[in-house]
């Protein structure tokens, strides 16, 4: 029986959690990574905050190209106030946003001042 099938049968909202995990990850996450982000008591209160934390720091991560910097300077956004005080679907919105202005950025759609 694999560590995986242990924790889930002793935390049921472990399994969930994991796939919700996987799809934020987009299937490329590893149960070690999830382990260490994970919080079973939470997530057994119907306190997912934990996830919300995963998408900050992964956001924040993403964030950090100088190319998205530009872009970021022209879009006016107050990223770190929004990460902040914002829920896990929230920040994944603001994320494909930036991305999108990104590529616009890199394509010449928008010009820098």
């Amino acid at each position: 029986m694999s560590n995986a099938s242990i924790l889930f049968q002793i935390d049921p909202m472990a399994a969930s959690s994991y796939g919700l995990y996987n799809s934020f990850k987009e299937g490329e996450g590893s149960f070690i990574d999830f382990l260490l982000n994970y919080d079973s008591k939470g997530a057994n209160e119907g306190d997912n905050s934990w996830m919300t934390k995963l998408v900050n720091k992964e956001t924040l991560d993403n964030i950090s190209s100088p190319q998205v910097a530009q872009a970021l300077s022209q879009s006016n956004v107050d990223l770190g106030g929004f990460i902040s005080t914002s829920d896990y679907f929230d920040t994944k919105v603001q994320m494909y946003k930036l991305q999108l202005q990104q590529a616009m950025y890199e394509r010449g759609v928008i010009k820098s001042d």
